[in-house]
């Protein structure tokens, strides 16, 4: 949490047993960002089926993949969809 402060994050903390209807991100952005990130490296499957993912390429298609998926507009969806838009 002090990195946290240091930095100047936010952090927010969901009520417990409160997931289930609290999940802005997930509603929105991180199933989005995670079939953009399989699908990333699906494609770098096909042209190097043997080698492992290192990280310079997760770095990459990690990129790729977050730039679409963890945008402002799917944030503030995100938040929308979950009833908690500000």
């Amino acid at each position: 949490m002090w990195e946290c402060h240091i930095n100047r994050i936010t952090l927010v903390y969901l009520i417990p047993h409160s997931s289930h209807i609290l999940q802005p991100l997930d509603l929105a952005c991180f199933s989005l960002l995670k079939c953009r990130y399989r699908d990333e490296i699906a494609n770098l499957a096909r042209y190097d089926d043997a080698a492992a993912v290192k990280k310079s390429k997760f770095l990459k298609t990690y990129e790729k993949a977050s730039n679409e998926g963890l945008s402002s507009v799917r944030i503030r969806a995100g938040w929308k969809a979950a009833g908690i838009y500000p």
